[in-house]
């Protein structure tokens, strides 16, 4: 007799939600610490996230699935996961630079106008990249492309994780030497 999966949504949640949980408590302590610009904010912002879908789907396949499931599901659980926390965590970070802690996007791009000034790019072109950095860092740009670029990794970190995780049920009356 077949048994019937788990639904995804519930669980998606709330994996989403914990690793989202962690997320925001990582970003006050880096801002308190003052580590916003820092290479070890820059590597955990990838492995918090991408460690967080890998237990996802591995708690997906032990408490929802009877410690089962096939390399699709892993993946669909996995980029589903993903989605929802880009989505959480861009709308996070928007409302985070633009409310809690503006002044982030202004050292952001003083830093970055700086790099441009030590490569030795003319004022004119500093000028213009400034003006279109602009442009793309509005709450709404912020979203949508923190949401897109944030789920394509989470893709393809889901597509590693699943194939990792991944468990196929065992057939209970097949002779193992006969495949």
């Amino acid at each position: 007799m077949e048994q019937k999966s788990a639904s995804m949504l519930t669980p998606a949640v709330i994996y989403a939600g914990i690793i989202v949980g962690i997320i925001i408590v990582h970003t006050i302590i880096i801002d308190i610490l003052e580590l916003n610009f820092s290479t070890y904010n820059r590597i955990a912002g990838f492995v918090i996230p991408l460690a967080g879908i890998a237990y996802a789907i591995y708690g997906f396949r032990k408490e929802y699935n009877q410690n089962v499931i096939n390399y699709q599901r892993a993946l669909g659980f996995g980029v589903f996961v993903s989605f929802l926390v880009a989505l959480l965590t861009s709308a996070f970070s928007a409302l985070y630079s633009y409310y809690i802690n503006p002044e982030l996007l202004e050292i952001g791009r003083q830093m970055a106008e700086e790099r441009m000034i030590e490569s030795g790019r003319s004022a004119e072109f500093i000028e213009k990249a400034m003006e279109q950095q602009a442009k793309f860092q509005t709450p709404v740009f912020i979203i949508i492309w923190g949401t897109v670029f944030t789920t394509l990794i989470g893709t393809v970190f889901s597509l590693i994780a699943a194939s990792v995780l991944k468990r196929e049920q065992k057939e209970p009356f097949t002779d193992p030497e006969q495949n």
